[in-house]
């Protein structure tokens, strides 16, 4: 503290025999940085934190919050000042990078961020969305999105000031996304005030952590494999549309990491494999026996937690992901798709691949 104080007494002493600098002589000009402060360009970061990612995120998706928001200080805590006499001021921003070609369903424009496919949409409120006689207004849409213009024109007779800004911040998937753990950090847009003292008075970045949100399966996931329906006697077949006990099992999701709210969910899809296709509608579950299985007129159905059909050869919504580990939970029964006289004591198997994506 002492060595403070001696630097600023000598400080005092080499400037005074300079003439002092009046109030009226400061306030004459129009904008100026206060002197107890850095002066700009200033420089805004917003800190966004973890944001997990779906891995399988369809194009267009929200990640995290819609419109999140914050009241910004920059970086150095410079302030600026304008008093305006009646002149139109201009205060333009603009995207570092150009804008990507996908909108959201209201039109919006989304900004490049230095991540490969995730972009952001970017709303500024104070002091540019027309809140009173010091804060500027916005041509076109209020609260504005960035890239826009601002004008000011009224006579003030109290200072705009810039220090702070009021942002709100929407991430959206704009296409495929490298596997593993992002770091978001970039320059955003820019701020350029056509006042002539000042011209770029500010740039606008964003970070945080992106982080893809998806599960891993143990060998193949599935318990039991195979799932055994049991054995029954051809009589217990005596029209179309009886059915044996349904079997459950279990195909586990272990390993995930999800966002903390459990926007992440998991999908299914089955196809049929080595001769086994649907019977009737995709919808109803029922596929066929193998090609090498013997007995005839029946099928197998996939039944979902709830006992309702699993549609095959669609992707089909389950549940949120859990942390850690997520089980999914099936089951399946014969059922008869066949007059009792086509029905054929044998083998009877089936075989399904199925897909989990996380969306």
């Amino acid at each position: 503290m002492m060595k403070y104080l001696t630097v600023c007494a000598a400080l005092v002493l080499s400037i005074s025999s300079q003439p002092a600098v009046a109030a009226s002589e400061v306030k004459s000009k129009a904008c100026w940085w206060y002197d107890k402060y850095p002066t700009g360009p200033m420089t805004f970061i917003r800190k966004l934190g973890t944001v997990h990612v779906p891995r399988d995120a369809q194009v267009g998706r929200q990640l995290g919050g819609f419109n999140v928001y914050d009241f910004t200080n920059n970086e150095a805590n410079s302030l600026l000042e304008c008093f305006n006499r009646g002149t139109r001021w201009h205060f333009k921003f603009e995207p570092v990078r150009p804008l990507l070609p996908i909108h959201t369903i209201d039109g919006s424009p989304i900004l490049q961020t230095n991540i490969p496919g995730i972009g952001a949409r970017i709303e500024l409120g104070w002091p540019f969305s027309d809140q009173g006689p010091t804060t500027f207004i916005p041509y076109g849409r209020n609260p504005p999105l960035v890239p826009f213009t601002a004008y000011h024109d009224a006579e003030n007779t109290s200072a705009f000031q810039l220090r702070f800004i009021e942002n709100n911040v929407t991430l959206y998937k704009t296409g495929p996304i490298p596997p593993g753990i992002h770091k978001l950090d970039t320059s955003m847009f820019t701020g350029y005030f056509n006042e002539p003292t000042v011209g770029l008075a500010l740039t606008y970045h964003l970070q945080a952590e992106v982080v893809n949100s998806e599960c891993s399966l143990a060998g193949t996931g599935v318990s039991p494999n195979p799932v055994k329906l049991g054995e029954w006697e051809r009589s217990r077949f005596s029209a179309p549309g009886v059915t044996t006990p349904a079997e459950p099992f279990t195909i586990t999701l272990s390993g995930c990491e999800v966002d903390p709210e459990h926007n992440t969910y998991a999908t299914i899809e089955l196809t049929g494999i080595n001769g086994s296709i649907p019977i009737g509608s995709p919808l109803e579950g029922i596929f066929s026996l193998t090609t090498t299985s013997s007995a005839r007129g029946v099928g197998i159905r996939i039944l979902k937690q709830d006992g309702t059909p699993l549609a095959l050869n669609k992707e089909v919504p389950l549940r949120p992901l859990a942390d850690g580990t997520t089980p999914l939970r099936f089951s399946a029964q014969f059922i008869q798709v066949e007059a009792a006289t086509a029905v054929r004591a044998g083998d009877a198997n089936g075989a399904l691949n199925f897909t989990i994506r996380y969306r």
